[in-house]
């Protein structure tokens, strides 16, 4: 688990193995060594907050660094040079910000809409092609 309250900066080195990887207690930046591939066998969480971004970068612009994962919690990140690979690809980084040179991330937002009975208003991630986060409402669901 890489936290700390305040700015932090970490430097995830070389490629390696994780059960899981949680990036909290925003905002952090979160440097990844270019070339390399961090294999996450749990979850991969990064969370961070409106107005506090949780930042991932490439050690090496434009290199890119890999993300390999079958489960993701993402949000709130800014992302550069990021691959997203493993079950979870691609990942979803609701509310998030797409800084260039990622491959199989989307950045969808969540707003509102009707599902079925006009009186009830549920979250909607806005931007993602068929696709309804787990939980947030049925697959079913006309907007």
């Amino acid at each position: 688990q890489l936290s700390g309250a305040g700015t932090g900066a970490f430097t995830m080195s070389g490629s390696n193995t994780f059960t899981p990887v949680t990036v909290d207690t925003p905002p952090h930046t979160v440097t990844w060594t270019a070339g390399t591939t961090q294999t996450v066998t749990g979850t991969f969480t990064c969370r961070g907050t409106s107005g506090n971004l949780m930042t991932l970068r490439s050690s090496a612009t434009p290199s890119t660094w890999t993300v390999s994962a079958a489960v993701v919690d993402v949000q709130y990140c800014d992302v550069q040079d990021g691959i997203a690979s493993g079950a979870a690809s691609p990942f979803q980084n609701y509310e998030g910000t797409d800084s260039g040179n990622n491959t199989s991330w989307h950045f969808p937002r969540v707003g509102w809409g009707r599902v079925h009975d006009p009186a009830t208003w549920l979250p909607r991630a806005y931007g993602v092609p068929d696709v309804v986060p787990s939980g947030v409402m049925p697959a079913d669901t006309v907007i």
